[in-house]
């Protein structure tokens, strides 16, 4: 058993910011202490440095498996890239309390590329988070009227995904209706529309779909047999 005490305010940190598994929070202490002791005994080495070392020492010992040293690197990260400046800095606590002052999207979004960063995700998923972070705060602000001045929360979330799914769900009605034929005109009535060249869109997605592929479902009905006395006698 792990002793709890160990780095008691990176544990807090962890669990606040939600980045590790509970369970795994006195593990990344253990390891982020085990390399503060280890780096004490070295001399005129640089943090990069003394990140190298440590981890050649860990893959030295046999009963250390090579996820426990990918675990301690991530915690070596947590704890020195983001943790310490950050307390360093006096934010810690500014960041756990965000209602302590006027919110900053782009200091969350900031927060939020590091925490993706320490989770080794790819550029592209990156991108995509951030691009979704980003669309909640500009979505956000705009139906409050301007910039954001406070920390969005739960109802926040729950309207923002809502209007995900009504947006979707108006795509596709208009998407189909325009396979199936129906005038421009009589869809920007339904949708609401007051410029035709807003429903204009949808005939560019239907284009994007002529080369599509066909389902093998649409494939199986019209290829079925007529139904029974349907047929000739």
């Amino acid at each position: 058993m792990l002793p709890s005490q160990t780095l008691p305010d990176f544990q807090q940190y962890l669990l606040s910011r939600k980045l590790v598994p509970q369970k795994s929070v006195t593990f990344y202490a253990y390891w982020a202490n085990r390399y503060l002791t280890f780096s004490k005994r070295l001399k005129n080495a640089d943090a990069a440095e003394a990140l190298r070392l440590f981890l050649e020492d860990l893959q030295s010992r046999e009963n250390i498996a090579d996820w426990q040293i990918q675990q301690a690197k991530e915690a070596i990260q947590l704890y020195t890239i983001h943790f310490h400046r950050e307390k360093a800095a006096g934010t810690a606590d500014e960041e756990i309390k965000a209602t302590s002052g006027p919110f900053d999207p782009d200091l969350l979004m900031a927060s939020i590329q590091k925490a993706i960063r320490v989770k080794h995700y790819s550029l592209s998923t990156e991108r995509t988070y951030l691009d979704w972070a980003r669309r909640f705060f500009d979505y956000t602000g705009n139906r409050k009227g301007g910039l954001l001045q406070e920390t969005p929360g739960a109802e926040d979330m729950r309207e923002f995904l809502t209007h995900l799914a009504v947006h979707t769900l108006r795509h596709s009605f208009a998407t189909h209706l325009l396979m199936n034929g129906v005038n421009i005109r009589e869809i920007q009535t339904l949708l609401g529309h007051q410029n035709v060249e807003t429903t204009m869109i949808y005939t560019h997605v239907l284009r994007d779909m002529t080369t599509a592929p066909k389902s093998p479902l649409d494939l199986l009905v019209e290829g079925s047999p007529k139904s029974a006395g349907s047929g000739d006698v």
